[in-house]
């Protein structure tokens, strides 16, 4: 897996400005966050679960084919996440058949459609970041500190082509996903829109 370590500037945040679509429970996204050896057991999220309706795939899909036709160069840019379609998990919990277990308020397995990015349901399991719990954790900031923001980060890699991981700040920390491949991940979100209208 590779990780994305470019700064994070917010000004590059990029938003599309298709017609609004009807409101959907969307698709989930979960995605671990790879945070490296500096911030070993520094109090840090250790996932960001989304939800991408219609609109934000409108989003994506604007950001994207701008960078494939040459107007924003290949290290892209960031897409906002609307208030209220991204959490992030301090403990990701899993079910006995490892689905992600509920998240309160958010994310209903018997509801909801998710796809693990990167092999995020594959996560070791060690009481702290992952376990077999009855419903995932919510990160809560220390007293004093504040999510900056969330977003998804969209570029074109050599060799991966198109791509998008997670993005954000909490604290002091930058997040930071995994890479995963657009082409065959749009194709995954739109049956879930679907299936998720119908």
């Amino acid at each position: 897996m590779n990780a994305t370590t470019s700064p994070l500037p917010g000004a590059d945040d990029l938003r599309a400005t298709p017609e609004p679509l009807a409101h959907d429970r969307g698709i989930f996204l979960l995605a671990e966050l790879n945070w490296g050896e500096d911030a070993y057991a520094e109090h840090v999220p250790v996932a960001v679960l989304y939800r991408v309706t219609a609109q934000t795939l409108a989003n994506l899909d604007h950001v994207l084919g701008l960078i494939e036709v040459g107007v924003l160069s290949p290290e892209g840019g960031f897409i906002s996440i609307p208030d209220g379609d991204a959490v992030l998990l301090g403990c990701v919990a899993f079910t006995s058949d490892n689905a992600l277990a509920p998240v309160p308020g958010f994310f209903n397995p018997e509801q909801d459609q998710v796809i693990y990015l990167s092999g995020s349901n594959n996560m070791e399991i060690d009481g702290e970041r992952a376990d077999f719990r009855p419903e995932c954790e919510i990160f809560a900031p220390h007293p004093g500190e504040e999510l900056a923001y969330l977003a998804i980060r969209v570029q074109k890699e050599s060799e991966l082509g198109q791509t998008l991981c997670a993005s954000g700040r909490s604290g002091a920390w930058k997040l930071s996903g995994y890479l995963e491949q657009w082409t065959s991940l749009r194709v995954l979100i739109l049956d879930g829109l679907a299936i998720s209208r119908g």
